[in-house]
């Protein structure tokens, strides 16, 4: 069934809106419907509702891999704890403790020198000066014993409590520091009382310098635990086991996995359809900025919501294979050759968000996107039908190194060497089948919605195409016309910015309705007779004018796009066929004329590219006709041809400016001149010197 049959049929349905506006708005509705249902058959399908102490009701696997948290923190906290704590000597301490033993000693040696005072005032004045508890005896002995024996004792002493000071003392081990360094300092060779009161003063000075660093000791907490690999769930291992009791930490790893269903059923209805609905906004908003035209065309606008709806299907029937085996990147070709590069970004983004959605997974979401818009950009330049084959192992590609790159910089199981390789090759295959499907399903796009892609353009440029093969043979000189009116429209309609392919293509197909009677048009005739001296000049003008209407029915009949077809209507418009209307005055003896049997029925061209290829028809046979015009001359005739069809209202329903016309009649001026250019005419002299050294070349 052709589209436009199809089409007809649908809106005549007892069930559709006759309205369009109605119909657009039922086909909205049941887009975002479909898919919202999409996004919550993941979560209904594949989620859980489990409350602990509960027995599984099946055995649950992991559908992807995911890092077990509880086991992970576990681990980590355990390689903490069996870290060493951090020591550092405290300097300050030390030499606080120092000079602590330094003040008592310097007290002692004041006391011995001090004059005028008796024993008993000695020792009182040494005591206020020492720490508490240091008996009186040993007091006495430091201030009667002589100074030789004093200075060794103290130099030892101090010695041994540098010594102990530098090898640290931590908190912990200062009561057993003290006793040891008591017992040292008591074993030293002086008089036991001197020695019990260094001893004493030692032990009374050491404090604990070793102090631990807190924040060495959290930063070697922190480096063991990071040490630690995550412990990962891989795909397909076992959560929970049927029959199993559930606890708190299986609901941790089913939550992780994104199996746990805690909302209800109407919660997760709504969040998919707010996701829906986000998805849908976000594109209806994009193309009413930016191509407005897909949302006024029922038909484009269908085609547009299927093919978002259908890749997020097949998106979510792969799903369970893995979550990169998505081919988005089919319908991002689809819609780079059905509505141009802008919209197929569009349509990369939301497809990659759709997959994002999907998986529960942004990792997924980036590799389907960069895939999709690499897809885009290669679809961009399509010339044949492999090309999309071509664009689809771009993104395969680009999806591949997207996915691979990510799980090396986020580490984990996925960054290992089988699980990276999987992931990669899997993305690898989603572009592929991209490029397969995209093939497969072009041509029912392009039959059943009647979109006229570039690849339907060049295929339909192929001179085999049946008519174009008649007009080869049967009409050749309106086939060269047919080729020039091309040149010059194509070049035309890209100075100014339209569709230079469909130009091209309907410039080729535009005259063949000439194909009824190829030899009433003069570009046939090829110097023989013209049948058109036989006839009446009423009958001439219709034999002429009614070549646009053959073509039609010719075109048709070749189930030609309706877009080529519109070509072949106005590519005269309105025009008078002035030749016969003129000679059917002069031999009227003057009887009135009616000049409506002298003009074609239109329509007028309502396109830029319409226009362009009347202004390149009417110029081109006009230049031709003048056999070998100047370029002044070829200028004067381009500028005047297109003044006609200003002055005569053809161009009146074009959306095209005066600049416009202006730029497309001087492409038509420096395209002409180049083909119809003067050639020099060589003086006799210098061809018959010519002709010896062609002689001798053989020629």
């Amino acid at each position: 069934m052709r589209a436009s049959a199809f089409w007809r049929r649908l809106q005549a349905a007892p069930w559709t809106a006759r309205d369009s506006a109605a119909r657009r708005g039922f086909w909205s509705a049941l887009f975002a419907l479909a898919l919202a249902a999409v996004f919550a058959s993941v979560a209904l399908t594949s989620q859980v509702s489990l409350r602990a102490g509960q027995a599984a009701p099946t055995t649950i696997v992991a559908p992807h891999d995911f890092v077990d948290q509880p086991d992970t923190q576990s681990a980590r906290a355990a390689a903490a704890a069996r870290v060493t704590p951090v020591y550092r000597i405290d300097s300050g301490l030390l030499q606080q403790s120092l000079a602590g033993f330094d003040s008592a000693l310097a007290a002692v040696n004041g006391a011995r020198q001090a004059t005028g005072l008796t024993a008993a005032e000695r020792q009182s004045a040494l005591s206020a000066q020492l720490p508490p508890g240091i008996p009186v005896d040993d007091q006495t002995a430091v201030l009667t014993t002589d100074a030789e024996t004093l200075a060794a004792a103290a130099a030892a002493a101090r010695a041994d409590l540098n010594a102990a000071l530098q090898a640290g003392v931590r908190p912990s081990e200062l009561g057993s520091a003290r006793a040891s360094l008591t017992a040292k300092v008591q074993r030293l060779s002086n008089p036991a009382a001197v020695d019990d009161f260094f001893a004493r003063l030692v032990s009374d000075t050491l404090v604990a310098d070793d102090l631990e660093d807190t924040a060495a000791t959290a930063q070697a907490e922190a480096a063991a635990a990071n040490a630690v690999s995550p412990i990962v769930i891989v795909t397909g291992q076992v959560i929970v086991r049927q029959g199993d009791v559930v606890t708190a930490k299986d609901l941790t790893l089913l939550r992780a996995a994104g199996l746990l269903r805690e909302a209800s059923t109407w919660t997760l209805a709504l969040g998919a359809l707010a996701a829906s609905a986000v998805i849908w906004g976000l594109a209806w908003a994009f193309l009413r900025l930016h191509d407005r035209e897909v949302l006024l065309r029922e038909r484009a606008m269908v085609l547009f919501g299927m093919i978002i709806l259908v890749s997020v299907a097949l998106e979510r029937a792969l799903l369970p294979l893995s979550p990169y085996l998505v081919p988005a990147g089919a319908g991002t070709i689809l819609f780079a050759v059905a509505f141009g590069g802008s919209t197929a970004v569009l349509a990369a983004a939301l497809l990659a968000a759709a997959a994002a959605v999907l998986t529960h997974s942004a990792s997924v979401g980036v590799s389907v996107l960069a895939g999709g818009l690499v897809a885009a950009f290669s679809a961009g330049t399509l010339h044949q039908r492999r090309d999309l084959v071509r664009a689809g192992l771009y993104a395969g590609v680009a999806a591949a190194g997207t996915a691979a790159a990510l799980a090396l910089l986020y580490g984990g199981a996925s960054a290992e060497g089988q699980q990276l390789g999987s992931d990669a090759l899997s993305a690898a295959v989603s572009g592929v089948l991209a490029g397969v499907l995209a093939v497969g399903c072009l041509t029912y796009i392009e039959d059943i919605f009647g979109i006229l892609t570039p690849v339907r353009l060049l295929e339909l440029g192929n001179p085999n195409q049946p008519l174009l093969r008649r007009l080869v043979v049967e009409a050749p000189g309106t086939y060269h016309h047919s080729l020039m009116v091309g040149n010059l429209a194509e070049a035309a309609v890209q100075a100014v910015g339209g569709n230079a392919l469909l130009v091209r293509i309907g410039a080729l197909y535009h005259d063949v309705g000439k194909l009824k009677r190829p030899y009433f048009f003069i570009e046939n005739q090829l110097g023989g007779s013209n049948p058109h001296d036989h006839l009446s000049p009423n009958l001439s003008a219709l034999v002429i004018i009614s070549h646009a209407k053959d073509g039609v029915e010719l075109a048709r009949e070749a189930h030609l796009p309706q877009e080529i077809i519109d070509f072949i209507r106005t590519h005269h418009g309105t025009q008078l066929v002035s030749y016969f209307y003129e000679r059917a005055r002069s031999g009227s003896d003057g009887a009135e004329i009616s000049e409506s049997n002298f003009r074609y029925p239109g329509p007028l061209p309502t396109t830029v590219e319409q226009a362009a290829l009347m202004l390149a028809d009417g110029v081109e046979a006009a230049v031709r006709a003048a056999r070998t015009p100047s370029s002044g001359e070829i200028e004067s005739i381009v500028r005047r041809l297109v003044k006609d069809r200003l002055d005569t209202g053809q161009l009146d329903r074009a959306p095209i400016t005066l600049r416009d016309v202006d730029t497309i009649a001087g492409t038509f001026v420096r395209m002409l001149q180049g083909a119809y250019h003067a050639r020099i005419e060589y003086p006799e002299q210098v061809v018959q010197e010519f002709r010896p050294a062609r002689r001798r070349a053989g020629a």
